[in-house]
């Protein structure tokens, strides 16, 4: 995500036909966190759990098909209460944007304000958002929440915000328990490393992509 980047905003609805389309085989904020994680050794900078993602974003430009979602039960009780958590947060949010970064990233925060970021998770599981309740700040929600902390230090970035509020809402909660919001700031110095990860990831990406290639022609597939 260097200063020359180009970072487009789409007027995309999220989860629909256009939405999958335009972040096929992109590297996403969802999963931003996977490319956090280091290898076992010096010489490996990616986990395992990295490289099967990186793997599995050359398998959907290949197949041109997206990946399945798992856990429907739980995505679907999530995008039921998103609108619901954004109404009661006391200030106007609009539904956030999708941005892409060149042709290898993607990210839909939850919604936006003039100067934040919106990310709204409504846990399926009611521990879930209990211990979210307990996050204390920024570096207790890295610690314990990573997928959160990196999604939302991509989108900012994206989104060119320099603070996020993370929402976690459960409408089974009585009503002084029922909602947190916790402000994050962007920290600039992960946003580099998280830069240089997605730039290597995308790089594997493309090489993957040629020797499967050649692979194929070698065989006459």
């Amino acid at each position: 995500m260097s200063a020359t980047a180009i970072i487009e905003r789409l007027q995309i609805e999220s989860n629909t036909p256009e939405w999958f389309a335009a972040r096929l085989g992109k590297f996403t904020a969802s999963n931003a966190y996977m490319l956090m994680q280091n290898g076992r050794s010096k010489d490996h900078v990616f986990s395992e759990k990295a490289l099967t993602y990186i793997m599995q974003n050359v398998a959907e430009i290949i197949s041109d098909v997206p990946p399945m979602e798992v856990s429907a039960p739980a995505l679907s009780w999530g995008r039921s209460f998103e609108n619901e958590a954004r109404q009661l947060m006391g200030f106007p949010v609009e539904v956030g944007y999708c941005y892409a970064l060149e042709d290898y990233a993607f990210g839909t925060p939850d919604g936006e304000t003039k100067t934040h970021i919106v990310e709204i998770k409504c846990p399926y599981n009611s521990v879930g958002h209990l211990q979210n309740l307990l996050l204390a700040s920024p570096l207790e929600l890295l610690q314990q929440r990573p997928e959160y902390y990196w999604q939302m230090q991509m989108n900012m970035h994206l989104a060119g915000k320099q603070a996020a509020w993370f929402v976690s809402y459960d409408p089974r909660m009585k009503a002084n328990s029922r909602m947190k919001m916790m402000e994050v700031p962007i920290n600039h110095a992960h946003v580099g490393d998280l830069a240089e990860r997605l730039e290597l990831a995308n790089s594997m990406k493309q090489e993957y992509l040629i020797r499967i290639a050649a692979a194929c022609a070698r065989a006459k597939i």
